[in-house]
């Protein structure tokens, strides 16, 4: 589930239920730019090893392409070790891909 208040410094939550647990990730929007970027703070807790108190950011951008397509640069800074920086980078790794599934789903079903 999420609840989300999405504008400058509006707080947003997350969670998701896992076979090892609830992960959650609460926070703010600390920058909303124009036309496309968002930066978000980033406080986890749940199952996975190390948590910490203090926040990290999430930084994302979306551009056009000239193709036609869309561009999306997420950036996670504040990460403190290689751990952690990988434990993060498979995890934004399957969300990309769980992403262009679902589009490519319901392109498919447009299709029809």
């Amino acid at each position: 589930g999420a609840d989300v208040d999405a504008k400058l410094h509006g707080a947003y939550s997350h969670y998701i239920e896992g076979p090892d647990g609830t992960h959650t990730v609460t926070g703010s929007f600390v920058e909303f730019a124009k036309p496309f970027r968002l930066k978000k703070s980033w406080v986890y807790r749940g199952p996975n090893p190390n948590p910490r108190p203090e926040p990290t950011f999430v930084d994302v951008m979306i551009s056009a392409e000239d193709n036609g397509k869309t561009h999306l640069t997420l950036t996670h800074s504040g990460l403190r070790d290689d751990a952690e920086k990988n434990h993060y980078g498979t995890g934004w790794k399957e969300c990309f891909v769980r992403l262009e599934n679902y589009w490519l789903s319901k392109a498919a079903a447009e299709q029809k």
